[in-house]
């Protein structure tokens, strides 16, 4: 679903650092390109960033993103969750990727339902800006 320009959101972006030690920033903007702009300038390794879009104090739908060695967990929620994924062809490299969860602990998931960083982050923007899934991706 396209927002038009008349559309108005609150964004609520929680960024959850590891390194050196937890810490949790919230960032509130009412503008997608100003929420955009803050998300491009997240480079951490490890990361756990969560967008919330709201609309008169009602949350229309959530992105988040779970970052460690290269990979990126994605997930949408809009009523229910949606996983991304990049189409792999059969080379796709087997084991388990370890992730940082907002509370500190660790959870693996297999390789392949995982997505490069650069196409997450991709994902995450386009998203704000539209407010829809980007078709660079496989959703479940």
């Amino acid at each position: 679903m396209l927002w038009n320009k008349a559309t108005r959101f609150e964004y609520r972006i929680e960024i959850i650092r590891f390194d050196p030690q937890l810490v949790e920033q919230v960032l509130t903007f009412t503008n997608a390109g100003a929420a955009a702009a803050a998300i491009s300038e997240v480079s951490d390794e490890t990361v756990v960033i969560a967008v919330t879009q709201r609309r008169n104090n009602f949350c229309v739908g959530d992105f988040s993103v779970w970052r460690s060695a290269g990979r990126t967990l994605v997930r949408l929620g809009e009523h229910r969750n949606h996983d991304g994924r990049q189409l792999f062809d059969s080379d796709t490299p087997t084991g388990e990727v370890a992730f940082r969860d907002d509370d500190g602990s660790n959870f693996y998931v297999p390789f392949a339902e995982t997505v490069d960083v650069d196409v997450a982050n991709s994902a995450m923007l386009h998203w704000i800006v539209t407010g829809d899934a980007t078709g660079a991706l496989l959703w479940s």
